[in-house]
């Protein structure tokens, strides 16, 4: 083979996939020519980077692969036949066949690539999405910290009957809690607690929240007499029947 048909194996060769003649003859002219050998490697690198994380490949090696794939006109052979006469031969059908199978290669790369680079976005924000929860969380804890240090603020302590969980409240004159609810107990879930107020004859339900969570803020008439947190089916229900978890008088 001349060096430019060996040339137009190149990007297929790094891809390893060329058959047993052809990869032997591209072996052997890279022994001898280390302006091929240089291809190969740029080759190599784009699919590496491709098989990685999609990151961008440097620009000489994007335009090299370019250059060598842009459509030019076929280079012709002259074949004799025994009567002399001599057949013009196109060499264009076996670079289309090569630089088709590189490109479907390159692709099946890709695809590859951006399963790998998905991966890697969900998992980016998943992180953010929990360091933004703890900033919300952070900020909260300052704002009820706060809240407590105001001279016009209540701060009462509901109960568990056997007096085992406790959830210190905090409210303000302008009816704005915040209940501590780290010392309750985690919940199934399908479960949720609710937070309940009680001004006179009235239970009104203040919101839900999970299991676990630290500080949850709520808003209430001030005149409110009394709070009380029941365990309820997840989503919360307009009246409970339920024993409260933790009650107590504001």
């Amino acid at each position: 083979m001349q060096h430019e048909e060996l040339q137009e194996l190149l990007g297929a060769y790094a891809l390893d996939a060329l058959d047993g003649a052809e990869r032997d003859a591209v072996d052997a002219h890279l022994r001898e020519c280390a302006t091929c050998r240089a291809e190969v490697a740029d080759h190599r690198e784009v699919a590496a980077l491709l098989a990685q994380s999609g990151a961008p490949a440097p620009d000489h090696v994007w335009d090299r692969i370019v250059a060598s794939m842009e459509p030019s006109p076929p280079r012709l052979r002259v074949e004799i036949d025994e009567s002399g006469v001599g057949t013009v031969v196109p060499f264009a059908a076996r670079r289309n066949r090569n630089v088709t199978r590189f490109l479907g290669i390159v692709a099946a790369a890709a695809v590859v690539a951006v399963v790998a680079l998905t991966g890697t976005l969900l998992r980016q924000g998943n992180r953010i999405g929990s360091l933004e929860a703890q900033v919300q969380a952070s900020s909260l804890n300052r704002v009820a910290m706060s809240a407590r240090s105001s001279a016009s603020a209540r701060t009462v302590e509901l109960r568990s009957k056997d007096g085992r969980t406790r959830a210190p409240v905090t409210l303000t004159a302008e009816g704005v809690g915040y209940l501590s609810a780290r010392g309750m107990p985690r919940l199934r879930p399908d479960r949720t607690y609710q937070l309940w107020g009680v001004i006179g004859t009235r239970v009104i339900s203040l919101g839900t929240f999970p299991g676990g969570s630290d500080v949850v803020p709520f808003r209430v008439d001030p005149k409110v007499d009394s709070l009380a947190v029941t365990e309820e089916v997840a989503g919360g229900v307009p009246q409970s029947t339920r024993d409260p978890v933790v009650a107590g008088a504001v």
